[in-house]
């Protein structure tokens, strides 16, 4: 409001996808610093790593979906988040232990405890949410 300024991101389907921009063009807008999250060809990852990821998780009451339950399963070569509310969401590689989720247009970033296992993930969207990994 005090820039006198509006950023509206339309899109043609209803996954989020086009959410992630909003701050990008906002930023451009205000000639401010912006980061562009680069979707490109894969890198490799470390099979082992993700290896870890695979298993549930379980947001708590201020996730973005209440107590949802995350799945995290491998099919080929691909991750894939299966959300308790019905969506599934294909996880495409940025780095290691990070991924854009292709439905929603958040980033999913792994975090592991001193094993090498992963713990919780981070859900990025318009902040972080935390869902901690629970027995299968």
């Amino acid at each position: 409001m005090d820039d006198d300024a509006c950023v509206i991101v339309l899109s043609n389907n209803y996954g989020g996808t086009a959410s992630f921009m909003i701050d990008g063009v906002a930023a451009i807008l205000l000639n401010e610093k912006y980061e562009i999250t680069q979707i490109g060809k894969s890198t490799g990852l470390d099979q082992k790593a993700v290896e870890s990821y695979i298993g549930r998780y379980q947001g708590d009451a201020n996730f973005i979906r209440p107590n949802v339950i995350l799945t995290i399963e491998k099919k080929g070569d691909d991750l894939f988040m299966h959300w308790s509310t019905g969506a599934t969401s294909g996880l495409y590689p940025l780095s290691e232990g990070k991924f854009f989720d292709r439905v929603f247009g958040g980033t999913v970033i792994f975090v592991k405890d001193d094993k090498g296992e992963a713990s919780y993930l981070i859900w990025r969207y318009d902040r972080d949410y935390e869902a901690r990994r629970i027995e299968d």
